[in-house]
């Protein structure tokens, strides 16, 4: 089975989908984006060509002439579309050679299209599980819970291999979110992982300074909060707390030293950054951890 789930977001203009199959790297090619008319995902055995002769159709909602049109194509009948417009319009089209279980459900903002279902109501129970999250939590959060809810229904009867999400805004400022796990035993679970993950960095972005030194401890904190198995997370939170907090706090004091034992190379990190003028002068002095960089087996 491909399981993709396409959604827009009126309230800040993001477009989205997420996608989950059995098949090696289902990132790579199954949804095409055109900033005037929006997104198209080919799946099951459809020809990704397909998409770029129906994103036209989105806008002009002239969709089912578009695949009135595809329908004389061979091996139409084996495919399976979906699409979604920058208005929120959705369409989806299943041929009738598709393996079932097959469908999809459509209403306005959010699309479910799935081939080779374990149950064939998937594609509605999604759609309306979408509907249900809360609205404040981002497109990519929302959208990588409903493919999470959707493998938890019985997802692919095959099992499932590899996993996706991306957003998509026509402002050229918008940092867009772009995740693909494209092997794995548990993609989905996994993809879930990389999207706190994505939001535990983007936090930290926040917590640069002009000098591109992480200073705001709250953000820093946040961040670490949210993704704490991270060394990258936990590492800028103590660079932050270095910055503006006193090197004899047990608690500070106490966070260094456990991620010196996490980080074994951070005590040499933080004497270059101290060097470079990028910490207090007497950082590494004032917390007394070793400077000397671990030894490495050849």
């Amino acid at each position: 089975m491909t399981f993709t789930i396409l959604a827009a977001d009126p309230q800040t203009g993001e477009l989205g989908v997420a996608s989950f199959s059995f098949g090696l790297a289902v990132g790579a090619g199954i949804v095409h984006h055109s900033p005037t008319y929006g997104l198209v995902a080919v799946q099951a055995l459809g020809d990704p060509a397909w998409a770029s002769r129906l994103l036209p159709n989105l806008a002009s909602d002239a969709w089912s002439d578009g695949v009135a049109e595809l329908s004389r194509t061979p091996g139409f009948e084996s495919g399976q579309v979906a699409g979604l417009s920058t208005s929120g319009d959705t369409f989806a089209f299943t041929g009738s050679d598709t393996e079932a279980f097959a469908g999809a459900a459509c209403e306005q903002n959010v699309c479910c299209a799935a081939n080779l279902m374990a149950v064939d109501s998937l594609p509605i129970l999604v759609t309306d599980y979408f509907r249900s999250l809360d609205p404040r939590m981002s497109l990519a959060s929302r959208l990588v819970q409903s493919a999470h809810h959707a493998d938890m229904l019985g997802g692919d009867v095959r099992g499932r291999m590899s996993a996706f999400v991306r957003t998509f805004h026509s402002d050229p400022e918008y940092r867009p979110v772009d995740l693909r796990v494209d092997c794995h035993p548990d993609p989905v679970l996994q993809l879930v992982h990389l999207v706190r993950i994505e939001r535990a960095h983007r936090f930290l972005t926040s917590a640069l300074d002009e000098q591109g030194k992480y200073a705001d401890v709250a953000a820093t904190q946040a961040a670490y909060q949210l993704a704490p198995e991270s060394a990258v997370t936990a590492s800028a939170h103590l660079l932050a707390r270095l910055r503006t907090e006193d090197l004899t706090d047990p608690e500070l004091r106490a966070f260094a030293d456990e991620l010196v034992r996490q980080q074994p190379c951070l005590p040499e990190r933080l004497r270059r950054l101290e060097s470079a003028g990028r910490l207090p002068a007497g950082t590494v002095e004032g917390l007394a951890l070793l400077v000397e960089a671990p030894h490495r087996n050849a």
